[in-house]
């Protein structure tokens, strides 16, 4: 058997990045920056990232993590639907909050990993908001520059030893050393390639990216599939998205049982894919709950209705 390659190979560098969807703002509050970087802290520890660098713009936000054990995907998906979907509740909005999914390129961390470090937290400044790195308080040059404690999640090791654990060295290259151009205009391109570094490092691992982008589109056509049942289900009910796709403890909430029901009978979606969206805690816990739909349906003509009305008559009955 041909052994499977690792999308992302352990110990892999990433430079990502995340957009506001039309270049919106992702930030109104500190209270919304605060949640993004405890979500960050959350994900990093939850999938095993280390997180070496961040900054948060007000329409995008700028990643430097090692992915130690190939689940990045899934701690920038955590992190992008957690941190929407408390956004959309909390301002009283709905739709999509971010431009598609984070976008990452694999960096060749000796030739790489310092430039993108140093692009990251000059971003500030390159975009009018201070007048130094150290000004803007919601970047991780602040911690890196000995001035501030910095976030629990920071692992500053590995960025520190390209500069032989130099914080003035550091602080010089980033403020005032004439900037490496050409890497810094890969970095800036809206969509930077998939894989950044030297000729021997990019055929090493383009494949490998390749087939995470085609991995992440199937992901994406899922996601877009689940939106889709979700926004019938919430206009069916009468009720904002978020009930439907977030769980409450202790609430009995009809909306969210039908459609989890509906994506494990009326889709072929595999049910880690369904409990993932719906953020169960298993993917055995969608057959469980849409058993329980049918059998709530069963004693409640109205609900037997309104599923009948999303998935055409018989289809409770069916799925008995």
């Amino acid at each position: 058997m041909a052994k499977q390659l690792r999308i992302h190979p352990p110990g892999g560098i990433h430079h990502v990045t995340a957009r506001g969807n039309d270049r919106m703002s992702i930030f109104r509050s500190d209270v919304d920056r605060e949640q993004m970087l405890s979500l960050i802290g959350v994900a990093a520890e939850r999938h095993r990232c280390r997180v070496l660098a961040y900054c948060l713009m007000s329409n995008h936000v700028h990643l430097t993590l090692q992915d130690l054990d190939g689940e990045l995907s899934k701690a920038l998906k955590h992190i992008n639907g957690v941190y929407a979907q408390r956004f959309n509740m909390r301002h009283g909005r709905t739709g999509h909050l971010f431009e598609g999914r984070f976008w990452n390129s694999l960096l060749e961390t000796d030739s790489y990993l310092a430039t993108a470090t140093e692009y990251v937290h000059r971003n500030p400044v390159e975009a009018g908001v201070v007048a130094l790195p150290e000004d803007y308080r919601w970047s991780s040059y602040r911690a890196y520059a000995g001035l501030a404690k910095g976030e629990c999640f920071l692992d500053q090791s590995i960025v520190l030893g390209l500069y032989g654990e130099d914080r003035r060295l550091l602080r010089a290259q980033t403020e005032t050393s004439r900037r490496n151009t050409a890497k810094e205009a890969e970095l800036r391109k809206p969509w930077p390639d998939a894989v950044l570094g030297s000729d021997s490092f990019r055929s090493e691992h383009v494949e490998a990216v390749r087939s995470l982008r085609a991995s992440s589109t199937a992901s994406e056509a899922a996601t877009a599939a689940l939106d889709g049942l979700v926004a019938r289900v919430s206009l069916a009910f009468g009720v904002p998205r978020e009930t439907v796709v977030l769980t409450r403890r202790g609430s009995r909430n009809q909306a969210r049982l039908v459609a989890i029901h509906l994506a494990a009978t009326a889709t072929t979606l595999p049910h880690l894919q369904i409990a993932e969206y719906f953020s169960l805690a298993a993917s055995h816990t969608v057959s469980t709950v849409s058993k329980r739909c049918v059998d709530s349906a069963r004693q409640d003509p109205h609900l037997a209705r309104r599923i009948d009305e999303l998935t055409g008559a018989g289809a409770v009955r069916g799925a008995a």
